[in-house]
């Protein structure tokens, strides 16, 4: 009976609690309601709108569930509600400033400079590269050269003889008088009388030339045989003059030299025959420094002609006791310089540890040897067994002396051509 007692009142307790539970969900409902006032008369749908909004109240009411405001806002449940912030790794961080970097002036120029740096180098090793291409392709020309000056025969020819019945005079033919490519001198070629002589001069030896002009006066002049490009090495010989007017001529060869020059030109076609023999040599070396172990040639103008010849003596090996050839050679144009560039081209090749060649543009016929810093530079100091040899006109040679005397050398150590 007790335990009856104790279970009805449970129950009445769970009821009373229900009660208010209930109580306190509608007063709620009563708050949240409000009350709309009607200006005008509602239409049909919106009193059916608001009957149902009152049956749903009505329906929450009794189950004592509270009714939420609808919401404004179109959510998606697979996105969410408010964006979340990317997260920047270091490394994009990182990408982003150098490209900031990057993009800057300062940078552009910087980038600029360095790429011009660098195709600068390359075409200086390209230019390095090619150099030592083509001094190794020169090396093996040289090497060349002298293997064929070894292995070649030579074609010595047949001394041509001048007698004493003769007064010592031979004969020879005009072949040829043409100007020398874009230089100011002319050569003129001559024909022996048989195709197997040559002319028995030694080294620093002229030959004397004569002939007869269109008033039967004499005409003489001495010049130094010019090798050129010639293929056929017996049985002619050439000389060089330069074209100039009379007073021209005699200032660079001396007054019967240009008279011949002249008569030759005017006065002589081809076919002519002239007197010849040879003439005086004016190679000597009168110092007291005996062996001869370094030697300069100093030319001007045509006269490297005769230097050429004494090169190609001295320079081959076992030839001389000459270890080392200085060649300055002075003209007044660059032209003038085609008159035997190759060939002294082709000497240095075959001897580059022993020959060296500098080419010098000046007018040495109004300027001396001190008053162009470059040649002065290129004509080394004087050591004992030095000899020094100027060709040219008279007064250049004389001008180049006393300037040499001057820098040191002993005047019985230079010779004149």
């Amino acid at each position: 009976m007790s335990q009856q007692r104790r279970c009805n009142r449970l129950i009445l307790v769970l009821n009373l609690s229900l009660l208010v539970i209930r109580c306190s969900g509608f007063t709620q409902c009563q708050h949240n309601t409000k009350t709309l006032s009607l200006r005008r008369p509602l239409s049909i749908h919106k009193v059916d709108d608001l009957r149902r909004k009152r049956s749903t109240t009505a329906l929450f009411m009794s189950t004592g569930v509270q009714m939420r405001p609808h919401a404004n806002l179109a959510v998606r449940i697979d996105e969410p509600l408010v964006p979340r912030r990317a997260k920047s790794s270091f490394l994009l961080k990182t990408m982003k400033s150098i490209v900031g970097v990057i993009l800057s002036d300062a940078v552009k120029v910087a980038v600029l400079g360095v790429c011009l740096l660098v195709c600068v180098s390359l075409v200086f090793r390209s230019s390095l590269l090619r150099d030592r291409v083509v001094n190794t392709w020169k090396m093996l020309q040289g090497a060349a050269l002298r293997l064929a000056d070894r292995l070649l025969p030579k074609t010595e020819g047949v001394p041509m003889e001048f007698t004493e019945e003769d007064g010592g005079w031979g004969r020879c033919t005009l072949q040829s008088k043409r100007s020398l490519g874009k230089t100011s001198f002319v050569q003129y070629d001559f024909d022996l009388p048989k195709s197997e002589l040559t002319l028995p001069l030694q080294m620093g030896q002229q030959v004397s030339l004569s002939c007869l002009d269109s008033s039967d006066s004499i005409a003489k002049g001495d010049f130094y045989v010019y090798l050129g490009d010639r293929s056929r090495r017996t049985g002619t010989f050439s000389i060089l003059a330069p074209q100039r007017n009379s007073d021209d001529e005699d200032g660079d060869m001396g007054f019967d030299e240009a008279n011949f020059i002249r008569v030759l030109r005017e006065d002589k076609f081809v076919n002519d025959e002239l007197a010849l023999r040879p003439g005086p040599s004016k190679l000597e070396y009168r110092g007291q420094f005996l062996p001869v172990t370094k030697m300069i040639f100093i030319a001007y103008g045509v006269g490297i002609v005769p230097i050429l010849q004494q090169l190609k003596a001295v320079l081959p090996e076992g030839s001389s006791s000459v270890v080392q050839v200085d060649v300055l050679w002075v003209a007044e144009t660059r032209d003038d310089f085609d008159i035997i560039e190759d060939q002294l081209e082709a000497e240095f090749l075959k001897y580059p540890s022993k020959l060296r060649v500098q080419m010098k543009v000046d007018n040495l016929r109004f300027n001396t040897l001190a008053d162009n810093s470059k040649i002065e530079s290129a004509i080394p100091d004087f050591s004992p067994g030095t000899m020094a040899v100027l060709s040219g006109p008279s007064g250049v040679s004389l001008r180049s002396r006393s300037y040499l005397v001057q820098r040191g050398y002993p005047d019985d150590c230079i010779c004149i051509l």
